[in-house]
């Protein structure tokens, strides 16, 4: 059976653009904002390519800030804010009228009105539990490729050095060719047909991960699945080629499908949006410049945008975000800035509500039912609503066709 269950908005991938898009989601701003429903879906742990490498470049050398210091604001934040993250991955993003439908590996549908899709140029599993001692990955100059390539076969022997690539990987044939190593490329489904003649063997998977061995060993199984079918494949090491994936990001199947810049690359205008109303990209995914700066900054608009977004469907206007982006009709939020809540809105805590809280056990239920189970005055249960709602601990919703 498949659960079912609503968000506001959905964020796909959990590294730093999608962290901070889920954050503003449901921080916003720090007065006089109605906070959203969001949930995160990653099958890896948070943090996506912040937890590969000690250091990160912010601006230039005079700007480099530990990878650590940074994942813990986002996931101080996340924790804080308790946003809810699923551990799997999402297969396809189907849109129907002005709702998506999300399906996930192990049979979930999740409905949301907005999607944030930052999924890096590809999602991750486990595999940067062995960054460094058996994974490589292709983050440095084009220069140094080949240094790369040869740490990778040299910690392999005798074993096959498995590249996670796709298609691109055409335009590195020049790496590969004339060397007596055996290597595995895994590809997205669909793209053997690009390879042919690839000095190695082509396996299509839609996805993979890698068995737990110990850290110290030097074995490596990689874990494939393809339509339910899996694949052990033993392997020495893994190269994870980011100079393909950064050409033609892994991105879930998405219908409708949005307009491309060029094939394998999505469409978005200066708010992040794509052709498909409702539908943003963020960070790495957006195949601009990859960097934990520049995927921060993507996650806040799209997570502005993904709001508005759902906020306009929600109560039919756009939300008064004037302290980060002037609106034409500012007169309209000069005596409030929170929509009117009616007496058939929903109410639903997004965190643990205080203990003994008048409404801890109205969660789910319309202002006039919690009126009712409560025996309060609707004037005083608006003004409870309201107190919980600038803490950011709850969320009011409104029916959408």
């Amino acid at each position: 059976m498949t659960n079912r269950y609503t968000c506001d908005v959905a964020v796909v991938g959990a590294g730093p653009a999608g962290l901070s898009a889920a954050i503003r989601v449901r921080y916003v701003k720090a007065h006089e904002a109605l906070p959203l429903k969001v949930m995160m879906f990653d099958p890896a742990l948070l943090g996506g390519l912040l937890r590969a490498g000690q250091q990160r470049v912010m601006t230039g050398p005079g700007n480099v800030v530990d990878s650590k210091t940074i994942l813990k604001g986002l996931d101080d934040d996340k924790v804080k804010l308790e946003i809810p993250v699923v551990g799997d991955r999402v297969r396809s993003i189907t849109k129907e009228r002005n709702r998506f439908l999300l399906s996930l590996d192990l049979g979930m549908l999740v409905e949301a009105l907005a999607v944030v899709v930052a999924t890096g140029s590809r999602l991750l599993r486990n595999e940067l539990t062995r960054f460094g001692d058996g994974v490589f990955i292709t983050y440095k100059g084009l220069s140094f490729l080949s240094d790369t390539l040869r740490q990778a076969v040299e910690h392999a022997g005798k074993r096959p050095v498995v590249v996670a690539t796709n298609r691109e990987v055409r335009a590195l044939s020049s790496l590969f060719e004339g060397r007596s190593h055996d290597f595995v490329f895994l590809v997205p489904r669909g793209d053997a047909r690009y390879l042919a003649g690839f000095p190695g063997r082509i396996v299509e998977c839609d996805s993979w991960s890698l068995a737990p061995f110990p850290l110290t060993s030097k074995k490596l199984l990689v874990l494939t699945s393809r339509k339910g079918h899996a694949e052990e494949i033993p392997a020495g090491s893994v190269l994870l080629d980011y100079v393909s994936y950064q050409n033609r990001p892994g991105l879930p199947r998405i219908s409708p499908r949005p307009r491309q810049r060029r094939p394998g690359l999505p469409y978005m205008d200066c708010f992040l949006e794509s052709s498909v109303d409702g539908l943003f990209f963020a960070g790495d995914v957006t195949c601009r410049y990859a960097s934990v700066a520049s995927a921060i900054a993507d996650g806040i608009v799209a997570g502005f945008g993904a709001y508005s977004h759902a906020y306009k469907l929600l109560f039919g206007r756009l939300p008064p975000l004037f302290a980060y982006r002037a609106g034409n009709d500012p007169a309209a939020f000069l005596s409030r800035e929170l929509p009117v809540f009616l007496p058939t809105d929903t109410l639903e805590w997004l965190q643990m509500p205080p203990q003994d809280h008048p409404l801890g056990r109205c969660s789910e239920m319309s202002l006039a039912q919690a009126c009712d189970a409560t025996g309060l005055p609707f004037t005083h249960l608006l003004s409870l609503v309201e107190e919980a709602v600038r803490g950011k601990f709850m969320t009011v919703h409104r029916n959408v066709c």
